[in-house]
């Protein structure tokens, strides 16, 4: 019977975990992966980690605080292992080792499966979509298996101390958020002091508590950090970049309430509100006797920074699981211990096997098809470029920059790109000016000399935008001469353009040109273009609606 019963209760585990490789399982969506990727192939071929910017023509030779090297040399290895899917499914791998040592880290605060489990996925479903093959995926394992280590350290095991210095000094060449790592073993060494202290209202101190062995290993972390290529500019990397990303602004960096009108940011933040309620709930309520765990500071704290850091910027969201899930399964422990002792072992098995099915079905629904995400990332526009190879310098906006660096660089430079620190000052003020449509005859003509730009049309709000920079390139005489779903590229009419120009321009039709307004003369040579643009990108979703407007017209 005790055999069955651990049988079952592996599947059950299996089918959770499954559920989160099939959710960690995303496309490509935005361009700051081909970024990192460019740098890893740059670093691997130089072989020397780049203290200055090779990729741009707006910031070229400025320093560039590469606090990722060591991330972005192995995202590149997974890449040339076995391409951009080896990438995407390392990604996902590294989530499930997460989410593992967050299960370990729960069953050592004394909370049962069944409640872990179901506190991963409810913390873990609106992060989710955040693994993606990014140096902060590493990061986030490094946390976890960080407070893991902390966990078994407080519980007697002395031996995982020795890990922590070793963890920071990696961690602290793959993401600037070793920062956060220092940070929580500092607060490690100040709850359990205070616990030492005032142990009837803060909870007594680990067993393995020794003030100054717990204080030295914090402050060793600090030094270990140190050794890195950028050394202390590791600690200052947020605030160098942030004047670039108000300028921009960059939505990842925005705070979580300026999304307040979106109703997924609304429920994230009721979700931050009530698990922190429960925490302080949990932890100023008399401890019942008999309890695995009586008041945790440590964890408390966790908890408590974990529902800050998305209000000082989005993407920080991806920290709160991994912050507060154990914490919770020891809440949801308490809160159904009756409830669970009065149900028949079967039935609960039942419950978490039904809810592990629909958590394993939902995720396996969503399983991409293609590795990147046709709407935002340029895939068939740069593939025409590398083709054609129009004259350089370029322009592309900032969403576009890591696939150009990635697929044309470090040859072609970028105008701008994801790197925001480099980019501070001039170059951005620039790239603004341009991006709205002001000093265009100054920067492009004489300060830049560009000779194509590579833009996006939608949706509604950045047509909008750009409009005064569209409606100047056509008045200037620019051939559209590449549209599909993510991009279009206008060259500037020049000798050294002209003979793609003849081939390759899209005259008749375009983003801004109605089908209806089509003259019945030119629908024949109109459509010979769409077909000969479908030819090259058959599952373009824009220019199949398009078609199908334009047949319609032939039709009336």
């Amino acid at each position: 019977m005790f055999a069955k019963d651990n049988r079952s209760r592996t599947v059950l585990i299996a089918i959770f975990f499954l559920g989160i490789a099939f959710f960690a399982v995303n496309r490509l969506k935005e361009a700051d992966s081909f970024y990192h990727l460019a740098a890893g192939r740059y670093i691997v071929e130089q072989r020397s980690v780049p203290a200055a910017d090779p990729f741009s023509i707006t910031a070229a030779g400025r320093p560039w605080v590469t606090h990722e090297w060591l991330a972005e040399i192995v995202l590149y290895a997974a890449w040339f292992a076995g391409g951009y899917w080896m990438l995407i499914l390392s990604a996902a791998a590294l989530a499930v080792a997460t989410y593992a040592l967050l299960y370990g880290r729960a069953k050592r605060l004394g909370a049962p499966y069944g409640t872990t489990l179901l506190a991963l996925a409810l913390l873990g479903l609106p992060t989710f979509e955040l693994w993606v093959p990014r140096p902060q995926v590493f990061a986030y394992f490094l946390l976890a298996l960080e407070l893991w280590l902390l966990e078994r350290w407080r519980h007697g095991d002395r031996r995982a101390r020795l890990w922590f210095l070793p963890l920071l000094l990696i961690w602290a060449n793959l993401h600037a958020s070793v920062l956060l790592g220092l940070v929580v073993l500092l607060w490690h060494a100040a709850s359990a002091s205070l616990q030492s202290v005032r142990a009837g209202w803060f909870g007594a101190p680990p067993r393995t508590f020794r003030q100054v062995e717990y204080w030295l290993f914090a402050l060793g972390g600090a030094l270990v950090c140190l050794a890195n290529p950028n050394t202390w500019r590791i600690f200052t990397y947020t605030f160098t970049v942030q004047s670039t990303l108000q300028a921009l602004p960059v939505e990842e960096w925005r705070p979580l309430i300026s999304y307040f009108n979106d109703g997924d940011a609304q429920a994230f933040a009721l979700g931050l509100a009530a698990v922190s309620l429960l925490a302080l709930w949990h932890f100023v309520r008399p401890p019942k006797a008999g309890a695995a765990r009586g008041r945790d500071l440590f964890s408390l704290g966790l908890v408590f920074g974990g529902a800050i850091m998305p209000f000082i910027a989005v993407r920080h969201a991806g920290w709160w699981p991994i912050l507060a899930a154990p914490a919770l399964a020891v809440i949801l422990a308490g809160m159904t211990g009756r409830s669970r002792a009065r149900l028949a072992p079967g039935r609960e098995k039942m419950f978490f096997a039904i809810v592990g099915s629909v958590f394993l079905i939902a995720a396996a629904a969503r399983l991409p098809r293609v590795y990147y995400n046709p709407d935002t990332v340029p895939v068939p526009a740069a593939d025409f470029l590398a083709e054609e190879r129009l004259a350089e310098p370029f322009f592309n906006v900032y969403n576009h920059g890591g696939y150009l660096m990635w697929r044309l660089g470090p040859e072609e430079k970028v105008f701008i790109d994801g790197r925001s620190e480099v980019f501070a000052g001039r170059p951005v003020a620039d790239y603004l000016d341009i991006l709205h449509g002001k000093r265009l005859k100054e920067l492009v003509d004489d300060s830049y000399h560009l000779n194509y730009f590579i833009l996006p049309y939608r949706p509604a709000d950045t047509a909008r935008a750009l409009a005064p920079l569209y409606s100047w390139l056509i008045q200037e005489g620019w051939a559209l001469v590449w549209w599909d779903d993510a991009a279009v590229v206008l060259a500037r009419p020049a000798p050294a353009n002209a003979e793609v120009i003849r081939r390759r321009a899209v005259r008749r039709i375009g983003p801004w040109t109605d089908p209806r307004n089509i003259p019945a003369g030119e629908r024949g040579a109109a459509a010979a273009e769409l077909q000969a643009l479908l030819d090259r990108i058959p599952d373009s979703k824009i220019l199949r609606i398009y078609g199908e407007e334009l047949l319609k017209t032939f039709r009336e």
